[in-house]
């Protein structure tokens, strides 16, 4: 199944039939942003965990802009928002061992985590169009090696904030 595909997708959320699309951008116009931002998924890959990259998450990048009041506009710092799938229970022995190093509550979301421990990347459009073309198993490699600009730092440790 394909990321767009499970975005689409119930989220099996108790009572609610959302998709999980809807439910992150109610989640951000919640938080305060423009539900109209931009959901990207996020794919892991450790060969210790599993055999070929999984979407473990999405993140939500809000657009600058965000209503403040009655026709006011203010540009905000960007903050994405990141969400888990339940793909990323794959990593759960990782996520467990990391854990053993720092506070429980120090990471939001799993995925956050993954992304920071060099574990994920967010494939944003360009790394979605590559992966058409070469396969996101070397997309997903060399994002985590660094080739792709920016990309291994998309999360901050919430200590360096």
């Amino acid at each position: 199944m394909n990321w767009k595909e499970v975005l689409d997708s119930p989220m099996n959320n108790g009572a609610y039939s959302l998709s999980w699309e809807e439910y992150i951008r109610i989640t951000a116009s919640v938080e305060g942003y423009l539900a109209d931002g931009d959901v990207l998924p996020t794919f892991a890959y450790d060969e210790k965990y599993v055999l070929e990259p999984v979407l473990v998450g999405f993140v939500f990048i809000p657009h600058p802009l965000v209503a403040l009041g009655e026709g006011e506009m203010d540009i905000m710092e960007i903050q994405p928002m990141f969400f888990d799938h339940t793909n990323v229970l794959l990593f759960e022995d990782f996520i467990n061992y990391v854990y053993q190093f720092e506070e429980p509550d120090t990471w939001e979301t799993d995925t956050e985590l993954l992304l920071y421990h060099n574990r994920a990347a967010i494939f944003d459009e360009k790394l979605q169009e590559d992966a058409q073309e070469f396969g996101v198993m070397e997309v997903i490699t060399a994002a985590r090696r660094g080739q792709y600009n920016g990309h291994t730092s998309w999360v901050v440790h919430p200590d360096e904030c």
